[in-house]
């Protein structure tokens, strides 16, 4: 077994308040994250282990945990995750990730992809093959396995990557949150360890296929100014500085707003968002959100102290929407609760009533309408000339 230990500093890693999200154990567990190590840890059917006064030392399938977030099922507040167990993969075991970014290099998986294939030793005979989704598309990960009993006992031939392509994409095509984009992007990882089997196994692709396997080496650019052998060696200038958080970033140790303890007496905020991109309020009805156990109140523009404006440069912008929306997505006000999950719940329960008003959508609106930017607008401190 590989153990992986994510214990830090005096082991004290409760699962509700993580001491890193950057670490493998805040990363597991973190249930609203998009992590690459979800699915290749679900893939490789990974065991948690986990300590607790009261229950004392158990083990729970990470498969199990997975299935229920929020909340995470079989674990208590005051669990303690010790470490992390992997089984070894043995011979004719085949097991390969695939992540597509939604930009270049390395940024949040749009889709993400765990394939194993795993083969009777010494021979080209089928014993499992499941696939296993993630990213911002697959929440939460997605693991197939209803392709282990079609498959099972086959001897391995090109022929069977039509097969599974069509099995994978009926089984996407019943899950509703799945989208058309990314169902293509999760087949085509598919089909890209497909032929990789075909390369490990015999040697050589189809002459149609290599593409499907070339992958590219990121590199990031990186040009300094060349120093002088007679600078001092406490002269900064032309030498690259370390930012001065690079070290906790990179260990881990960096610590972020999810990362910090609950303070006593701490609330949390549900948004109240604005669902027309232009319209005048005319009521915003909260009795049914502060109804709910464990919210304790409702904020808006009315309860700003001073002037309810802000902006970086002008501040010219509402806090809280007064009287008029100009945007979907415009906090109208605020549901405080003593839990995340309430207070997000009971924002969903405010009813705010609307008055549409005309809105300017394009370019072809904004000429009909005479939308042009004024004279005495253009020559504003603010805009871009």
């Amino acid at each position: 077994m590989i153990t992986l230990s994510v214990v830090v500093g005096d082991g004290r890693k409760y699962l509700i308040h993580h001491r890193s999200l950057q670490s493998i154990g805040g990363n597991l567990l973190n249930s609203a994250t998009v992590s690459d190590l979800q699915p290749v840890f679900l893939a490789l059917d990974a065991m948690l282990h986990v300590d607790n006064a009261v229950k004392g030392e158990r083990t729970l399938p990470y498969r199990d945990v997975i299935k229920s977030m929020p909340p995470l099922k079989g674990l208590d507040p005051t669990d303690v995750l010790i470490y992390v167990t992997l089984p070894f993969t043995k011979q004719g075991d085949h097991v390969m990730f695939y992540k597509q970014p939604e930009r270049r290099g390395f940024d949040t998986s749009y889709v993400n992809a765990v394939t194993v294939m795993s083969f009777q030793p010494g021979s080209d005979v089928i014993e499992d093959i499941h696939f296993t989704f993630g990213g911002k598309c697959f929440q939460p990960v997605v693991k197939i396995q209803a392709l282990q009993q079609e498959m099972a006992g086959k001897c391995w031939s090109l022929s069977l990557v039509t097969t599974v392509l069509k099995s994978i994409g009926n089984l996407l095509d019943n899950r509703t949150t799945v989208t058309k984009d990314a169902r293509h992007v999760a087949m085509a990882q598919a089909f890209k360890f497909m032929f990789a089997i075909e390369e490990t196994i015999s040697g050589k692709t189809d002459p149609n296929g290599p593409s499907a396997l070339s992958t590219v080496d990121y590199e990031s650019t990186r040009v300094f100014d060349p120093v002088g052998p007679d600078q001092p060696p406490e002269d900064a200038i032309r030498r690259p500085i370390p930012h001065s958080s690079a070290l906790q970033m990179t260990c881990g140790e960096a610590v972020y707003l999810d990362d910090m303890p609950r303070s006593e007496g701490e609330l949390y905020a549900g948004l109240v968002l604005s669902t027309r991109p232009h319209a005048r309020i005319k009521d915003v009805d909260v009795t049914k959100a502060i109804a709910l156990p464990g919210v304790t109140g409702y904020v808006d523009h009315q309860d700003v102290p001073g002037k309810n404006l802000w902006g970086c440069a002008i501040q010219d912008e509402q806090a809280f929407a007064e009287t008029e929306v100009k945007c979907c997505g415009q906090i109208i006000g605020l549901v405080l609760a003593e839990d995340r999950q309430v207070a997000q719940e009971a924002a969903r329960h405010v009813t705010v009533t609307y008055e549409d008003l005309p809105a300017i959508l394009s370019i072809e609106d904004a000429i009909r309408e005479k939308a042009f930017y004024t004279e005495e607008l253009a020559k504003a401190s603010h805009c871009l000339r």
